[in-house]
């Protein structure tokens, strides 16, 4: 890059909400350049749980079901257990409802009441290479 070259806007790290930001931008048809330290994705957690409120603007962009997709198992539990250690037996059991029954319990009520994205989880490697592959993707379609 010269000392001439200009962009709109110079988003700093790629990591989950830079790369959201870009692909926001890209969405709304905002020029921008995207600059990061590492070649790769991130090998430590970074968004490996996203609100509901991001589930919001992840489906506003179009996102939403492939952010879904990277994620656990849409059927399985989101139980929480604690332990004194891994290998420990179970001292206490909160249960709770899989994404998909969360997603089924919402759809059924006043969508006024509560927002259609519960939360989601994932592992931070899943999150950062999907975040790429859609920007990647969506900036084609641009």
């Amino acid at each position: 890059m010269t000392t001439s070259d200009t962009t709109p806007v110079l988003i700093v790290g790629g990591g989950p909400v830079g790369l959201v930001l870009a692909i926001d931008l890209a969405w709304r048809g905002v020029p921008c350049m995207l600059v990061n330290t590492g070649d790769t994705t991130a090998r430590h957690p970074q968004g490996s749980t996203h609100n509901c409120r991001s589930m919001e603007h992840y489906r506003r962009l179009g996102i939403g079901n492939q952010v879904r997709n990277t994620g656990l198992p849409q059927e399985d539990d989101t139980a929480v257990s604690y332990l004194t250690r891994f290998t420990a037996p179970e001292l206490s059991r909160i249960h709770m409802p899989s994404p998909a029954e969360k997603r089924r319990q919402m759809a059924e009520r006043d969508p006024s009441l509560l927002t259609p994205e519960p939360i989601h989880r994932r592992l931070s490697c899943m999150s950062s290479r999907c975040c790429m592959s859609m920007q990647k993707h969506f900036l084609k379609s641009i």
